[in-house]
């Protein structure tokens, strides 16, 4: 059987959500990450997981911050403090909960996480885009320098020309998807799925993203970036009342090394 893919996008921290407060053993403390971009939610969990540690370095604090698509396709955070001692997440009363980094991570910020070692965020992370349909096609062409690409936004507002080659292309196409492609993050309120047409507006915007081919391995990954918006496809199709199913194909392009 095919593997499902997933995308793992950018994600920017900037002094609003860059803070985790939490209780650890005796101690309350407070961790910050660097703003800026970075690569994806595993580069995020990362540097948390550091910034944890350091901050708890007087209870030798050793957690652990993974990322994985659970039974519902939904790529969730797991925070594991990875002792028995008290451990609990500030989300609400922390002294930077207005400037928090949970909502990036899926985790409802309305109620601290308490009385537990290890917590799951409640919604699907940001920065993620995860395929419940296994691509119909997924092809590679042979290596041959064609010379350069324009890489554009689709609102073609920006761009950056990339050298490619035909073996640097990749076309991949999935149909009949269900509309169950993008969780939603909790500021909605609700675990409810968007549009897939609002998610590439919102992905692809000329930066380069992480294609997975097996959404169970997220550290295996190609670094592509979609080809200009007329090699992009994206179909809805009514099967029934309040039915829809989805597909795409598209195709992306990486820089020659």
């Amino acid at each position: 059987m095919a593997d499902k893919p997933a995308i793992l996008l950018p994600i920017t921290i900037t002094d609003s959500n860059k803070w985790i407060d939490f209780d650890y053993k005796v101690g309350t403390y407070a961790a910050s990450i660097a703003t800026g971009e970075y690569a994806d939610i595993n580069a995020v969990l990362a540097a948390i997981e550091t910034a944890m540690e350091t901050a708890a370095a007087a209870g030798s604090l050793d957690c652990e911050l993974t990322a994985a698509v659970d039974s519902n396709g939904r790529l969730k955070v797991t925070i594991d403090s990875q002792d028995t001692s008290t451990f609990s997440i500030d989300w609400a009363t922390g002294a930077n909960a207005a400037n928090s980094i949970g909502q990036v991570l899926g985790f409802d910020v309305s109620a601290n996480d308490t009385g537990a070692y290890t917590y799951t965020s409640d919604y699907q992370c940001q920065g993620a885009w995860v395929s419940n349909r296994a691509p119909a096609s997924d092809s590679f062409d042979n290596p041959e320098h064609v010379g350069s690409d324009l890489v554009m936004s689709l609102d073609r507002t920006h761009g950056e020309v990339v050298d490619v080659g035909v073996g640097h292309e990749r076309e991949v196409t999935i149909p009949v998807m269900l509309p169950a492609l993008v969780y939603a993050d909790q500021a909605t309120g609700s675990d409810l799925n968007r549009d897939f047409e609002t998610q590439w507006e919102a992905m692809v915007g000329g930066s380069a993203f992480r294609y997975c081919p097996d959404q169970t391995a997220l550290a295996t990954y190609t670094t592509y970036y979609l080809a200009e918006p007329r090699k992009w496809l994206g179909k809805v199709r009514r099967v029934g009342r309040g039915v829809r199913r989805h597909s795409w194909s598209m195709t992306f392009v990486k820089k020659e090394s």
